[in-house]
């Protein structure tokens, strides 16, 4: 499965958070471990603010995530 979100005025961790929270169609709250357990959400937020670009990966829920600095969201099972 790929589902894709992009935020537009969320910081990327509440964009990572909604796209699974939708992926399980469970509300953000709902899901455990949280996404503090795998990554820290601050370092996530602030990791394209510098006009970098690339991407980060990591997983999360049975899901590998992808984020880019464009703040477009990809999840894969």
């Amino acid at each position: 499965m790929s589902s894709s979100g992009k935020f537009e005025r969320r910081s990327l961790s509440t964009a990572v958070i909604g796209t699974v929270a939708d992926a399980e169609d469970e509300p953000a709250t709902a899901l455990t471990p949280p996404l503090a357990s795998v990554i820290d959400p601050d370092a996530l937020d602030s990791l394209f603010k510098i006009g970098s670009h690339g991407q980060v990966e990591f997983s999360y829920l049975g899901y590998q995530i992808t984020v880019d600095s464009a703040g477009n969201v990809t999840l894969d099972e």
